[in-house]
């Protein structure tokens, strides 16, 4: 969970994981599975229950939005989380991949206002990214600030080696 000064704990669940690639076939399950969970939480709820615009209607369909790029030999992965609090957010590492989970919670509404619109988002979210091979979970660190989750990871040497052109015969 979160820590002062804007630091985020990032916790490695990979016990004594076999360390390998995540194969293009692996992560369209895992994304297959993801849009499944999304599914669910947006028709568990009976059809009627709650008006499309209302918070409970489109908590499932937040998502925030992040950038990934490597940069001096590190990747980073910056997450816009406006109005979530640091204890609210989670950084974990599992199998090679990073993910980041979280609620924001509903501001009260005033009672007596009457709302043309209620458009703020509230609830749990998840983003997952895969990583490259090699990195070391430990070495990973988080800090959020001003509403911004940034996720530093330095890569392994494999990965920093400059593309270069093979010639062909």
């Amino acid at each position: 969970m979160g820590e002062k000064n804007g630091a985020v704990a990032v916790t490695d669940k990979t016990e004594k994981a076999e360390k390998r690639a995540v194969t293009p076939f692996e992560q369209m399950e895992r994304d297959f599975g993801e849009m499944r969970r999304r599914m669910y939480e947006l028709f568990r709820r009976p059809f009627g229950a709650a008006p499309v615009w209302t918070p409970t209607a489109t908590a499932a369909a937040w998502t925030p939005t992040a950038d990934a790029y490597a940069l001096d030999g590190k990747l980073m992965v910056k997450a816009e989380l406006p109005g979530v609090k640091t204890e609210d957010i989670t950084v974990t590492v599992e199998h090679g991949m990073l993910t980041l989970t979280g609620t924001r919670h509903t501001e009260e509404k005033v009672e007596k206002a009457k709302y043309y619109t209620w458009e703020r988002f509230a609830g749990s979210f998840t983003r997952s990214f895969t990583l490259p091979d090699g990195v070391d979970p430990a070495a990973i660190t988080a800090e959020y600030k001003d509403g911004v989750l940034e996720v530093t990871i330095p890569l392994p040497a494999t990965v920093k080696a400059e593309a270069h052109q093979v010639p062909i015969k």
